[in-house]
């Protein structure tokens, strides 16, 4: 099955639709704008009735390494009117987890507040939501 790295994860998570294949494109482009690096070419987005997840409503990611490679993987809700700030989000985690494996470095050396930080920055989903997870934490 692999060894699974992380939770990518964290928080509230927004929605994204089931054609995501142009999405992510332009997503890992702007991903890559902000912070210079790109997710891994596909990410597979599984949508489900409901989840259930360790501290998420609508969303989460998950990624392994599998033969040696990473595999990433994105659950979420099969309707939502959040669709690119979740893909946005889940992707900028994966791919912060991506770069780190790329470098043989642990994703424990990624701090939770700055790759929870990153992803709500890259996905412009702003202040309301730092907020929010402050709150939850707090």
């Amino acid at each position: 099955m692999g060894k699974t790295i992380s939770w990518c994860l964290i928080g509230i998570l927004w929605l994204v639709s089931p054609s995501l294949g142009a999405d992510q494109k332009d997503i890992g482009k702007l991903i890559h704008q902000q912070l210079g690096i790109w997710p891994p070419a596909k990410v597979p987005v599984e949508q489900l009735p409901r989840i259930k997840g360790p501290g998420t409503r609508y969303g989460y990611s998950i990624c392994q390494i599998v033969g040696g490679k990473f595999k990433p993987q994105i659950f979420m809700l099969k309707k939502s009117p959040h669709q690119q700030a979740v893909l946005t989000h889940e992707l900028t985690h994966i791919s912060l987890l991506n770069e780190l494996t790329a470098h043989h470095v642990s994703w424990k050396n990624l701090p939770e507040w700055l790759n929870e930080g990153l992803a709500l920055y890259v996905s412009g989903e702003g202040p309301e939501r730092v907020k929010l997870l402050h709150k939850q934490k707090g």
